[in-house]
């Protein structure tokens, strides 16, 4: 009976020490969920940090409780073992007569057994006493168990006082019946023999990070596991709602930034039209334009030059077989504000081979706001408009390129002014001369001689004045020669004679020797056909020297031979110079001796300019009034030209339409070749310049071009 009371009181205490760990368990949950509560309602970088350090303190404080829990055990399963070794022996048990002597001198011994008994259930009473109230006082209705466990320990006490076994079925009934009959049974006292509490297995579990004892806290599978997984919900969610936190943030910044760009698309000022009109009219907003367009235009203008889908082996149906031209891939330059203006001289840029510049005569239309001089400059790049364009008050009739300074221009006027002209500044005149000194009759003659390390300019007017000018000062003269035709009235093999020497001379052009130093001479070509050999910086002797009747009618141009550019140079060349006259012919002279060697008369119209090859001693060119240009060689033929060309493709027939065209036609005013001999441009009395790549096998000498150039010169000279 004392055995199964035991018992019973234990497994009530087992029960009642579960329960009261459920419930501390169950409070802390509700603690911690009350507390996520409060977290998710607060900052989420700070709830989540709370919520590691909670979960931290948590796990240090089971694993604490875990370590006690295990330390308790060990130190009842010792108090057991000694228990169980060192028990008394029972008081009711049954004894045999033979034994009552031992017994009855045992009596001592057993009471002293009893009184101590008593004591531990006395003691024992009181823990269940305390625990009890522990539990009421968490839990305001008393459980069945503890009422159990009450009713148990009175039996127990009241059965080890009457020590009849009836008691004892009593108590053992009372504790094994049901629950609510616990509290009738009155249990008396009596010995505790063993008091021996089995622990439960031990079962650790391993829910992700944290180690658990679930059956040493007394909770379920289940319930541990929902807790877990309440907790990592608990932090998905919180991570979720983080994630979605940011992705909001970002989509408003981002809604913020495009409302920010439409309202400052929207806030973009709107210009009237006339405030565009002011802007396209400004003048940085046109120089910006015209610069920008000419680079363009240059580019554009490269696939203009060639066919690029020419099939060569494919011959064109009605190709008629005549002879190929020696002028090719022609580019015309024209601007509709020199219509009808005729080209009063070309000249191409030094060190620029593509630039090639352009002066104009009087506007055609007097009526117009147009100035009067004009000079342009044009790129064969960039055929559609000008490079540059600069203007003056008065007809230009010469312009050409400062020898050594690629930016300027030097122009002649009508007025008698020289006019100096600068690229990298403005349209007009940078400098010019002064009506009071110098020209004041049309400057039809200009050229550049150079002198130590500055160039003289050379000009010559139809009042019958030669002017000496230094390029850096064009303020006053530095010499003045009054041409006086009795001065040379003597002189020369062909000298015009007394009957000459009382009228008065009209230079209409005026040509310096080809040499690179100085010269003391040159040669004038005047309007009543006849040449002047003028001396300039002698001294002694200053003025016209010589007198040459050269033609029957104005010359047009004087061009001395290049000798010094000629590849193959030779001194019965150098003296060589050629003349152009409206009397449709041109002729060969010599300087030193004043003779005429050659007289070519193929051209069909006035002869306007004449112009030597700078690549072949033999070859020049003549421009005439009805579109033809004549190319001659004179180490092959003195006859006949090498060929002639119409730049308007007129046939030179009888056909009626082709008489009409001709009629209709042009005169080739002026044209220059360029420094390489590959090209060549021809100027228009229309106002257009064309420009032509001319045929290798006319500009580059064959083998013994040369020699028979230099034998028929020499053998002209000396007969």
């Amino acid at each position: 009976t004392n055995t199964k009371a035991a018992r019973a009181t234990s497994a009530v205490l087992f029960v009642a020490h579960h329960q009261s760990a459920l419930t501390v368990t169950v409070t802390e949950n509700k603690k911690r969920h009350r507390i996520v509560e409060h977290h998710s309602r607060m900052n989420f970088d700070d709830a989540l940090a709370k919520k590691r350090e909670k979960l931290r303190l948590l796990k240090a404080k089971r694993e604490e409780r875990r370590k006690a829990r295990a330390a308790s055990q060990v130190e009842k399963e010792k108090k057991s073992r000694m228990s169980v070794t060192e028990r008394p022996p029972a008081a009711n048990t049954f004894t045999s007569p033979s034994k009552k002597a031992s017994a009855s001198s045992s009596g001592a011994s057993a009471s002293a057994a009893s009184t101590a008994t008593k004591e531990s259930s006395t003691d024992l009473l009181s823990d269940v006493d305390s625990l009890l109230s522990k539990l009421g006082a968490a839990d305001p209705k008393p459980s069945s168990a503890a009422a159990a466990a009450s009713a148990a320990a009175s039996s127990s006490s009241s059965s080890s006082s009457s020590g009849g076994r009836g008691a004892g079925r009593r108590a053992g009934g009372a504790a094994g019946g049901h629950r609510h009959r616990a509290a009738d049974i009155k249990l008396g006292s009596s010995e505790l023999v063993e008091v021996v509490e089995i622990p439960p297995a031990l079962v650790e579990k391993y829910d992700k990070d944290i180690q658990t004892d679930l059956e040493q806290t007394g909770l379920s599978k289940s319930s541990a596991e929902a807790e877990a997984d309440a907790e990592e919900a608990e932090l998905a969610r919180v991570r979720q709602e983080r994630r979605r936190q940011k992705e909001e943030e970002k989509r408003q910044r981002d809604e913020k930034l495009r409302k920010e760009r439409e309202e400052a698309e929207k806030k973009k000022r709107e210009i009237t039209d006339l405030q565009r009109q002011e802007i396209i009219e400004s003048p940085e907003f046109v120089n910006f334009f015209k610069r920008s367009s000419t680079f363009v235009e240059r580019a554009l203008t490269q696939n203009e030059q060639f066919d690029i889908v020419k099939e060569y082996g494919v011959r064109k149906d009605g190709m008629e077989q005549k002879q190929q031209s020696v002028l090719s891939n022609e580019i015309v330059f024209f601007e509709e504000v020199c219509r009808n203006r005729p080209v009063t001289s070309v000249h191409w840029a030094p060190q620029y081979e593509e630039l090639v510049l352009a002066s104009y005569g009087e506007k055609y239309d007097k009526l117009s706001n147009d100035p009067d001089g004009m000079v342009l400059v044009w790129s064969t790049h960039l055929a559609h408009r000008p490079e540059y364009h600069f203007q003056c008050q008065s007809a230009v009739l010469t312009a050409q390129w400062h020898p050594t300074e690629p930016h300027l221009i030097l122009g002649g006027t009508y007025s008698g002014q020289i006019v100096l002209f600068d690229i990298r500044s403005k349209r007009t005149p940078v400098q010019y001369t002064s009506l009071s000194s110098g020209h004041v009759f049309p400057l039809y003659g200009m050229g550049l001689v150079p002198v130590n390390n500055l160039h003289q300019i050379i000009s010559v007017s139809t009042d019958a004045r030669l002017c000496v000018w230094n390029d850096n000062d064009l303020v006053d003269y530095s010499k003045q020669i009054e041409l006086d035709p009795s001065s040379g009235a003597d002189g020369g093999a062909g000298g015009a004679g007394a009957s000459n020497a009382s009228h008065s001379i009209v230079p209409t052009t005026v040509a310096v020797p080809s040499v690179d130093s100085a010269v003391n001479s040159i040669f004038l070509g005047s309007e009543e056909g006849n040449l002047y050999k003028v001396q300039v910086h002698n001294n002694d002797d200053v003025g016209i020297t010589n007198t040459i009747e050269a033609h029957a009618a104005p010359i047009s141009a004087v061009k001395f031979h290049n000798a010094h550019k000629s590849s193959a140079s030779n001194s019965h060349v150098s003296g060589l110079f050629l003349t152009s006259s409206f009397d449709w012919t041109v002729k060969l002279w010599n300087a030193s001796t004043g003779r005429q060697m050659y007289t070519f008369e193929n051209a069909k119209d006035y002869v306007y300019d004449v112009d030597w090859c700078p690549t072949h001693p033999g070859v020049f060119a003549a421009a005439d009034g009805s579109g033809y240009v004549d190319f001659w060689n004179l180490s092959k033929e003195t006859d006949v030209p090498a060929q002639s060309v119409n730049l308007f493709g007129i046939n030179d027939t009888k056909d009626e339409d082709d008489v009409d065209r001709r009629l209709e036609a042009k005169a080739a005013t002026k044209l220059k070749w360029s420094d390489n001999g590959k090209q060549i441009a021809v100027g228009c009395s229309d106002g257009s310049l064309h420009v032509y790549d001319v045929d290798s096998e006319l500009t580059e000498p064959a083998e013994g071009d040369n020699a028979a150039f230099f034998n028929k010169m020499r053998s002209a000279v000396d007969n």
